[in-house]
């Protein structure tokens, strides 16, 4: 193998490496998203359902826990 063919061959499998690593990521963020979306969706609905049965403060108390939980998984 010549040289030159060595080092294309190195360089584009680097590259190929650099977007697997990109699409790994991506992939990623996409299902910590689907997932962050599917406990909020989830929690509003338990929320909604034991409303009544919740005082104000204990209401507002999960809905702020909710806010911070979303929050840490949405910065990662």
């Amino acid at each position: 193998m010549a040289k030159q063919n060595l080092v294309t061959a190195t360089n584009e499998l680097i590259e190929s490496y650099g977007n697997t690593a990109k699409n790994v990521i991506t992939v990623c963020r996409v299902g910590n998203k689907r997932a962050v979306s599917y406990v909020d969706q989830s929690w509003a609905t338990a929320v909604k359902k034991n409303g009544k049965r919740l005082t104000a403060d204990v209401r507002g108390n999960a809905i702020a826990a909710q806010k911070k939980i979303t929050a840490f998984y949405a910065k990662g």
